[in-house]
C-alpha cells in the first residue's frame, strides 16, 4: 500500500529544556505494513506491554550479559531506539551512571509515558531524557549517541531507509550501532504469545546486516550468546 505519512513528535532534550519539535513527511511504501497496527489501540498496548514487561524476558533476553557486551562506561551517552516501556532502560541507566545520560525513544507516545512515569516514581532513571519519535525520525540531537541500541525493535521499522539515515546523524564518529532481534524461525516465546516468526519478521540476521550496510554502516561483528535472537555490531556511515 503507498502511503504518505507525515508525523510530528516532541522530545525533551533536557530537564527543564524547550520542547523541540520535529516534522518529519515522507511518501514511501511500508516495508512491513501493519506491524505496528496493535500500538493504535489500548488493547493492542496492553498485549505488547505483557511481553515487554514479562516475568520470563529476562530468562530470554540476558539483559546484565546485554550489557556486559556493549562494553558501556560510566559518562557514555547511550541512545535506544524503540525503546517501549523502558524495560531494558533501566540497565542502560545504571550502566552509564550519573554522568552518563540514556535517549530513551519510542514512536509511541503512550510507552515513552510510561518511561516518564517510571522516572516520576524515582527508579534510578535521573539521567535518562524520554523522547517521542516517529516511524521515520528518532528525534534525537545530532551527534549525541556513543552507542545506539536497536533491541527486538528492528523487524518493527516500516521506513528502515530514512530510520538509518537518522541514526547515522545521531551518532558520534566513533559511536557504534547494536541491533539485537529475533531470529527468523519460531521460538518458545513466539509459541506461547502467538507470533508467526515467518510472518512477523521480513528479514533474517544476514539480511539484516545486508540492509544496514546497503544505507552505508560498516558491519563489525555478530557475538552469539542469547538463545533467540543475534546481537550485531555497525559503525556509522563516513562522510565523503
Amino acid at each position: 500500500m503507498n502511503v504518505f505519512l507525515s508525523m510530528v513528535a516532541r522530545s525533551a532534550v533536557s530537564a527543564g529544556a524547550a520542547m523541540l519539535v520535529c516534522t518529519c513527511v515522507i511518501a514511501a511504501e511500508s516495508v512491513a505494513p501493519g506491524i505496528n497496527d496493535r500500538y493504535a489501540t489500548e488493547e493492542g498496548r496492553e498485549a505488547a506491554v505483557e511481553i515487554f514487561e514479562g516475568e520470563d524476558r529476562n530468562t530470554y533476553q540476558r539483559p546484565e550479559e546485554i550489557i556486559r557486551q556493549l562494553q558501556l562506561e560510566h559518562g557514555d551517552a547511550a541512545c535506544e531506539i524503540g525503546a517501549g516501556t523502558g524495560y531494558f532502560t533501566t540497565y542502560l541507566a545504571r550502566a552509564v551512571g550519573p554522568s552518563g545520560r540514556v535517549y530513551a525513544e519510542d514512536p509511541q507516545k503512550e510507552f515513552v509515558q510510561s518511561i516518564e512515569d517510571k522516572i516520576e516514581r524515582g527508579s534510578g532513571l535521573d539521567n535518562v531524557v524520554p523522547v517521542v519519535g516517529s516511524y521515520v525520525d528518532t528525534n534525537l540531537p545530532d551527534g549525541a549517541c556513543d552507542v545506539a541500541i536497536v533491541l527486538d525493535a528492528y523487524h518493527h521499522f516500516e521506513w528502515p531507509a530514512p530510520m538509518l539515515d537518522a541514526m547515522a546523524k545521531d551518532m558520534k564518529s566513533d559511536g557504534r550501532l547494536v541491533i539485537i532481534d529475533f531470529y527468523r524461525k519460531q521460538n518458545p516465546l513466539f509459541d506461547r504469545v502467538g507470533i508467526d516468526a515467518k510472518k512477523h519478521l521480513r528479514l533474517d540476521r544476514d539480511e539484516v546486516i545486508a540492509e544496514i550496510e546497503k544505507h552505508g554502516w560498516q558491519y563489525v561483528e555478530s557475538r552469539a550468546f542469547l538463545p533467540y535472537q543475534y546481537f550485531l555490531v555497525f559503525t556509522p556511515p563516513q562522510s565523503p
